[in-house]
Parts: C-alpha cells; structure tokens; sequence
C-alpha cells in the first residue's frame, strides 16, 4: 500500500465547465469503495471532482511549472495533500555552547549541526521542553528569523524551570488558539535573549509541521 504523504489531491475549481486535461502527467487514482485505483494515460480531473496524484517526478514538474501550474495559477484547480505524514522538527538552545549573552541565536540540531525550517510546510502546534532549567534575569523568545517571537512569546525563568513542556503562544504558531501558519520559503530557527543575559540553560524547539502544496 502506497503512502498517504506522497499524494497530492487536484480538485476541479469549477472555473472551467469542463473536466481539465493534465497532459504531462502520466497516470491518476481514483477511489472506489476503500481503494486506489490507478488509471493509466491520459489524466481529466472532473467537473467538481478531483484526482489523487502520486508525487513523482511528472507530477512534480507539472505543479512546478506544467499543466497543473497552468490552471492552479488561472484559478481552475487546487491542490492540496492526502493524508500527509505529521513530522516533529526539533531545534537546540544550549547557553553552554551558544552562549547566553543577549542576542538572537540562529538554533540547529540536537549534533549542533545546522538545520533550516523547510519551505512549503504548514506549522500545527509546538512547544519548548527545557532540559536545564534557565537562570539569569532575561526573557526568552522562539520563532522563526522573520519573525522572532512567532512560536514563544518572551518568557522569564521563571517559566523555564527544569523538565518544563512550554506551548507554543505566538503570532506565526499557538497552541491556544490553535493558530498555524504556512512557512513558504526556507528559514531558520531562532532563539531571542533579551533584558539580561542567561548563565544557564537548555531547550529544544520543537515545531510541528506537514508538507503543504497548496
């Protein structure tokens, strides 16, 4: 059984009266009952209907700049996923190897190695998990480098204590609201100290995030 992530759903926008030609793409699905079907050749999405996709490499060069760009950018079609595969991308904040003056600190993976926030990934939910408590009189805030605080807004450490789950409360990111944003174009991560700096602490960032091609 193929997996859900590596379908995209093309739905007729009902611009056009008739069904849509996809003549660089090779082979559609539709759904009967509980399965996939593969229909070979020629790909008609219907009117006020849809077909699932599966993303190779045709498929990809036609959202990209083919038949299915052509009439998403004309307003004919949509397209969204199928069932993407949620994922956890996790970003470390270490005073000990970053330093704790005040600054903002571009974060990378749990090895330290650099890590982006990929392009065209939908943001759900995420939340800070301290793994030594800060100390210092600063205030700390995450978010992406467009927009600093998006995922955390400043928090003092007071609130950083050790082995606490801190939600996700920004403008780009909140687990209250729930509000989710789409990163369209590649980013970092990033960590802000302000007021004073920290002696102490470390932290994982951790943003959720499905593949978007909407």
């Amino acid at each position: 059984m193929a997996l859900e992530g590596l379908y995209i759903r093309v739905t007729h926008a009902g611009a056009s009266s008739g069904a849509i030609l996809l003549n660089d793409v090779n082979h559609g699905f539709t759904r009967e009952e509980a399965s996939r079907v593969r229909r070979p050749g020629p790909v008609y999405v219907p009117v006020n209907g849809y077909v699932d996709l599966a993303l190779e490499s045709t498929v990809l060069l036609s959202y990209e700049s083919g038949a299915i760009r052509q009439f998403v950018d004309a307003g004919e079609l949509t397209v969204s996923t199928v069932g993407g595969t949620v994922q956890v991308l996790q970003y470390l904040y270490d005073v000990t190897v970053d330093g704790g003056a005040v600054a903002t600190y571009t974060l990378g993976n749990i090895a330290g190695d650099a890590k982006a926030l990929p392009a065209n990934v939908l943001m759900l939910r995420g939340w800070v998990d301290v793994v030594t408590a800060f100390v210092g009189g600063g205030t700390a805030s995450a978010g992406s480098s467009a927009d600093p605080d998006g995922f955390l807004l400043a928090k003092a450490a007071g609130a950083l204590t050790l082995d606490a789950i801190v939600p996700f409360d920004g403008a780009l990111v909140s687990n209250a609201g729930p509000t989710s944003t789409k990163n369209v174009t590649a980013d970092t991560v990033v960590l802000d100290v302000a007021g004073a700096p920290f002696t102490a602490g470390r932290a994982i960032v951790n943003v959720e995030v499905i593949a978007s091609f909407d």
